[in-house]
């Protein structure tokens, strides 16, 4: 699975994969990334089935989302 988003600038990226309960399980990017769009791969072989969330953070803004894995 691959997770798309698009920066209108330059920015430092965290993406965090989160649990229903708030606990993060892995750090998916944490770095600068260019203006554009850009494709990180979920890497979702060692999780289990379920209702997870991923957190993007920017240097201007913030955002939860929310996936469903089914195995």
């Amino acid at each position: 699975s691959t997770l798309t988003f698009r920066l209108p600038e330059d920015s430092n990226v965290k993406i965090n994969l989160i649990t229903p309960d708030g606990r993060i399980i892995s750090e998916l990017a944490n770095g600068v990334f260019a203006s554009g769009t850009h494709n990180i791969d979920l890497k979702l072989n060692n999780i289990s089935s379920g209702t997870y969330f991923y957190s993007i953070e920017t240097n201007n803004k913030f955002a939860i989302g929310q996936f469903v894995i089914s195995k």
